[in-house]
C-alpha cells in the first residue's frame, strides 16, 4: 500500500522501522512514535507547501517501484533465458 499512495502524491508518514528506513528514507516523514506520527499528519494538513513537497518525493519514490524499473532490475539479474541457452558445445548459427 506504500508505493500505490506514493503513487496517487499522497505524502507518506510512517512508523520509523528498518524496512521503511531502507527503502523510503529520502522521500518520506518517518516516525518513532506515535505521537510524531500524528505531528507529522497535522503539519501536512496545515501545511500547503510541506505537503507539496513530501507529495513530490512519493511520486519520485513510486517511480523507483514502477513496473518498468522493476522489470529493469529484475532482468539483469536473471541468467540468459532457457530458449537461449545453447548446449555445451555447440556452436551459434
Amino acid at each position: 500500500m506504500v508505493v500505490e499512495a506514493s503513487a496517487a502524491g499522497l505524502p507518506l508518514v510512517l512508523f520509523e522501522l528498518p524496512a521503511f528506513r531502507e527503502h523510503f528514507a529520502e522521500g518520506a516523514i518517518l516516525a518513532p512514535s506515535r505521537g510524531e506520527l500524528a505531528n507529522a499528519v497535522r503539519r501536512l494538513a496545515v501545511d500547503q507547501e510541506f505537503h507539496a513537497d513530501r507529495a513530490r518525493a512519493a511520486r519520485t519514490i513510486a517511480r523507483r517501484f514502477s513496473a518498468a524499473s522493476s522489470a529493469e532490475v529484475l532482468f539483469a539479474l536473471a541468467p540468459e533465458p532457457a530458449h537461449r541457452r545453447r548446449p555445451k558445445g555447440e556452436e551459434p548459427p
